[in-house]
């Protein structure tokens, strides 16, 4: 390696469970792919921070060689983005303005990763010693193992139940960051609503507010609708899909909701943060958040 720091900037505090193995992994991957610089992540708070060209500047200046060919890269959620609001500018343009250039997992966040690990989980979960060998550890007092169909089981339910739900947060993350407007409170009726009123609903507050940061597209609507299918889904509930809702809905929500059902059911002492830290160690090469951390990537720096 050069010595030379390249910059990777990553949502989160110093505290999120998930730097660590962003900083491992990723050191890994630039080892074994021979790349010359040494990753350097840091950790920016929200995704709104990798669009602040005064931040960012600021490892562009730290960097002697190392951003000259390559952006400073960002890696964020992608949340309920479509596909239009993914796209970037040139190499070029983007290191010229001194900006990050953003690179979304494939999945909503890097919790949905863990809900595809369901067996690891149960596995790890029925390891648990019957008492506690140190203060704040994980036990478990029931003596029945958790199975990965029970895992999965819960979550569909889960899922199944908060189709409205997701379809509102959607909308919501769509028309936050485009109308100058504090707070989107959802309609009243919003759960009972059928899909052509809460479509005439989203069309008018997107009309009627003022723009801010991003443009509006007349056929931004449109666009959610047919990415994620809500349609269907709201319209016809049996065509949900547990793959589909593990990749595209909310995972924090969903991996806490899990965490207490394996709780409650099992009768287990489990602090999220540290269940979280201690999956992420227990990733392999084959699992589908290294993979997908490593296509990321790589598609940058070779």
């Amino acid at each position: 390696m050069s010595g030379e720091l390249f910059y990777i900037l990553v949502e989160g505090d110093p505290d999120s469970p998930e730097l660590t193995f962003l900083q491992e992994r990723i050191n890994k991957i630039f080892i074994d792919n021979n790349i010359s610089y040494i990753p350097q992540i840091e950790e920016v708070g929200g995704c709104s921070s990798f669009f602040n060209p005064y931040l960012t500047k600021v490892f562009y200046r730290l960097s002697k060689k190392a951003h000259k060919n390559i952006p400073v890269l960002a890696i964020a959620d992608s949340d309920y983005r479509v596909k239009e609001d993914k796209k970037y500018e040139d190499n070029n343009k983007i290191i010229e303005s001194k900006k990050s250039k953003i690179l979304y997992w494939q999945r909503h966040e890097w919790e949905n990763y863990l809900l595809e690990e369901t067996q690891l989980i149960a596995n790890f979960v029925n390891q648990f010693p019957e008492k506690s060998q140190k203060s704040g550890g994980f036990y478990k007092k029931s003596t029945i193992d958790i199975t990965k169909d029970d895992l999965d089981n819960h979550l569909k339910c889960y899922f199944s139940s908060k189709i409205k739900e997701e379809f509102f947060e959607c909308l919501k993350f769509n028309l936050s960051p485009r109308i100058n407007y504090p707070s989107i409170s959802k309609p009243e009726n919003f759960e009972i609503d059928n899909v052509e009123t809460i479509e005439n609903w989203f069309l008018n507050y997107f009309k009627d507010k003022e723009i801010t940061v991003k443009p509006k597209r007349t056929t931004l609507y449109t666009e959610i609708k047919n990415e994620f299918g809500w349609d269907s889904l709201v319209n016809n509930p049996d065509t949900f899909s547990l793959d589909f809702s593990k990749k595209y809905f909310r995972g924090k929500e969903a991996l806490n909701s899990l965490i207490d059902f394996i709780s409650n059911e099992f009768q287990c002492n489990i602090d999220k943060k540290y269940f979280r830290i201690e999956l992420l160690k227990q990733m392999d090469n084959d699992s589908l958040i290294i993979k997908d951390l490593k296509s990321l990537l790589l598609k940058e720096l070779q």
